[in-house]
């Protein structure tokens, strides 16, 4: 995340800075054997480079993006990509891609918070669990999952229930205000990541956009023994 001016606040009694930090406090963990990206668009290279010898599995469904990852990702890295999306139920749905800035692509329409007046179209792809995408991996302990889906997060959590007991740390984008509709409020997304086992660790990122707001954040949970 690209943040926009430099000082720090207070989430939940942890202090943190808001200028971008190559999300530092991921030094504080040891190296993951595994990092699942879901949500991968042109990828994570923060992650990937902090964590060189980790295999990489990909969750990304958007063509738009798989020839970027295979061309410089996949022919660089112990990495493999799986070509559907994540979610709370095997499917099928439409993501709205926009076309100046497919980073901004969502299965969720944007509230009037985001919303951008640009031509989009509808992407048809195919969507499963975690748990049955991941149902044949193995996944070592100590291994990391990052999600990052644009509003979506507490849907891949919803179908993660089993499989995300085997992860040691979870990465999430977690959204502050309302940017989409129908979507998670932030005290929902904590109190499931509670639920499921996952105590938050550190705030990684938090840009304040021009109006001094935090829209969104990235979080880092560690799993509670």
């Amino acid at each position: 995340m690209r943040l926009s001016s430099i000082g720090s606040l207070n989430i939940f009694g942890l202090k943190i800075r808001t200028s971008y930090s190559e999300w530092a406090a991921l030094r504080d963990i040891p190296q993951p054997p595994l990092i699942v990206d879901v949500g991968v668009a042109y990828g994570t290279p923060v992650l990937y480079e902090m964590f060189k010898e980790a295999e990489l599995l990909l969750i990304e469904p958007l063509p738009v993006f798989h020839g970027h990852i295979e061309k410089k990702i996949l022919s660089q890295r112990n990495a493999r990509l799986i070509k559907c999306a994540a979610g709370a139920a095997k499917g099928a749905a439409e993501i709205i891609m926009e076309k100046a800035d497919p980073l901004r692509s969502s299965m969720l329409e944007r509230s009037a918070l985001t919303k951008m007046h640009q031509e989009k179209s509808i992407v048809r792809v195919e969507v499963d669990t975690l748990d049955n995408i991941l149902a044949e991996a193995e996944i070592p302990p100590g291994s990391l999952l990052k999600i990052d889906t644009e509003g979506f997060e507490m849907e891949v959590l919803k179908g993660a229930k089993n499989i995300l007991t085997k992860f040691s740390y979870v990465i999430t984008e977690a959204s502050v205000l309302k940017r989409f509709e129908n979507s998670y409020e932030f005290s929902e997304l904590i109190n499931e990541m509670r639920d499921q086992g996952f105590g938050m660790k550190s705030v990684l990122a938090a840009p304040v956009d021009k109006h001094g707001l935090i829209r969104v954040c990235d979080l880092l949970f560690e799993v509670q023994s």
